[in-house]
C-alpha cells in the first residue's frame, strides 16, 4: 500500500516544541512502534521516550548536529546520515542551515525490534526489499511500484514479499522491518 507524504497525519511533538508527520503507528494506547517524518526548524531537545529505541535518519535539508547528554556532538550532514539511541537519553537537535527533515523509527524495546537498512538504487535499476521488510521510505529520488509512483518522502507498506521497485532517478531508500521482540 502506497502512503503518500502529503497524507501523513500531522501531530505535535510529545514535548510541544515541533511537529511531526505520522507515517505508520502501531494501534493501541501504548504504541509498540512508530514511523514519522519530522520537520526540524530550530534547535530543541528531543522528546523523552523511555523504553523505546530510536533511529533518526536525515531525509532532507542541510542536516543537524545532535548533542547527546554525556556524549560528543554528532554531525549528520547529508540525507541518509543515521543516529540510533535509547529514547530516554536526552539529546538536543540543532539544525545546520534552515529546515531539515528526518525519518524517525521508534520501537518499544521490550516488545519489538525495528531494523533500518539504507540502500541506494541507480536510475532504471530494479530493487526488491529484503525478506521481512515492513516499510520502504523514500529518502531521495522516485520509484515505480505496482501500487503507483513513490516520490521523495513517500512510504510503501509491504504486506507481502516479492515487491519490485524500479528507480526513475537515483534513489536512497530506508527499508524498515518491525518484528516481535523477546517479551512479545
Amino acid at each position: 500500500m502506497l502512503l503518500q507524504h502529503q497524507n501523513y497525519r500531522r501531530t505535535a511533538w510529545k514535548n510541544g516544541r515541533g511537529m511531526t508527520d505520522d507515517i505508520a503507528v502501531d494501534e493501541g494506547p501504548a504504541p509498540r512502534w512508530r514511523l514519522s517524518l519530522t520537520t526540524i526548524e530550530r534547535a530543541a531537545p528531543f522528546s523523552d521516550f523511555p523504553g523505546y529505541d530510536r533511529t533518526f535518519i536525515v531525509a532532507g535539508g542541510a542536516g543537524v548536529v545532535l548533542r547527546p547528554q554525556g556524549g560528543k556532538p554528532v554531525a549528520l550532514d547529508r540525507p541518509g546520515a543515521l543516529y540510533a539511541f535509547p529514547g530516554e537519553r536526552p539529546v538536543v537537535c540543532v539544525p545546520r542551515k534552515g529546515v531539515t527533515h528526518a525519518l524517525n523509527v521508534f520501537a518499544l524495546r521490550d516488545r519489538v525490534i525495528a531494523d533500518v537498512m539504507l540502500t541506494s538504487v541507480e536510475r532504471h535499476a530494479t530493487w526488491s526489499p529484503p525478506a521481512g521488510t515492513s516499510y520502504v521510505f523514500v529518502v531521495t529520488g522516485s520509484l515505480e511500484a505496482a501500487d503507483g509512483l513513490l516520490r521523495r518522502h513517500d512510504t510503501l507498506a509491504l504486506p507481502c514479499e516479492g515487491t519490485a521497485l524500479r528507480a526513475l532517478e537515483p534513489a536512497m531508500l530506508a527499508a524498515v522491518s518491525v518484528r516481535a521482540g523477546a517479551a512479545s
